[in-house]
């Protein structure tokens, strides 16, 4: 069974590791956590517990952080970047404020990282409120984007929850 190495940023309890884990699990691939970006303490004993083995880091800013990146390169990196700004309940700055605006950190560490795979997670407003300069940075690294919608009601929750989620993978054009 072919193994693949994934790191992540902003984890919080590892939702999204989860997720493709299990779906990766299906096709027959084997996911390797090695690294785990988040700054919520609250969150890190569940993910300890889920992910024993991959190192924690806290802050997507902090030089050890980026020097950990770079010293462990994954084939898959996944980030539910802050939606305050983008969110129709936040002040509208979008990808100017200083928390939404973290996702261009997230990308240049998926870049440093040498990621085959990019999973991108955020709020349905980020497609009004920021997408057309995500979609720019992305194809400017030389990498394509692909993404959707999704309500939570769709993938069998109770509820409806939509979300915007991205994948990007590198331009081999």
């Amino acid at each position: 069974m072919t193994t693949l190495t994934l790191g992540s940023m902003f984890s919080g309890i590892g939702a999204i590791e989860l997720g493709l884990i299990e779906g990766f699990k299906r096709q027959g691939i084997n996911i390797k956590t090695l690294w785990q970006v988040e700054q919520d303490k609250k969150c890190h004993p569940i993910l300890r517990r889920h992910f024993p083995e991959a190192q924690l880091l806290e802050d997507v800013n902090d030089e050890k952080t980026e020097n950990h990146i770079k010293q462990h390169p994954t084939e898959i990196v996944c980030f539910g970047f802050p939606c305050q700004d983008v969110s129709v309940a936040g002040r509208g700055e979008g990808l100017d404020g200083a928390r939404s605006g973290l996702f261009f950190r997230a990308w240049e560490l998926s870049i440093l990282a040498r990621s085959e795979y990019i999973f991108m997670e955020n709020v349905p407003m980020l497609v009004v409120r920021g997408l057309p300069r995500i979609c720019a940075t992305i194809s400017a690294s030389g990498y394509r984007v692909e993404w959707t919608t999704l309500s939570a009601g769709s993938c069998g929750a109770p509820h409806r929850r939509d979300r915007w989620w991205g994948v990007a993978y590198p331009d081999r054009n």
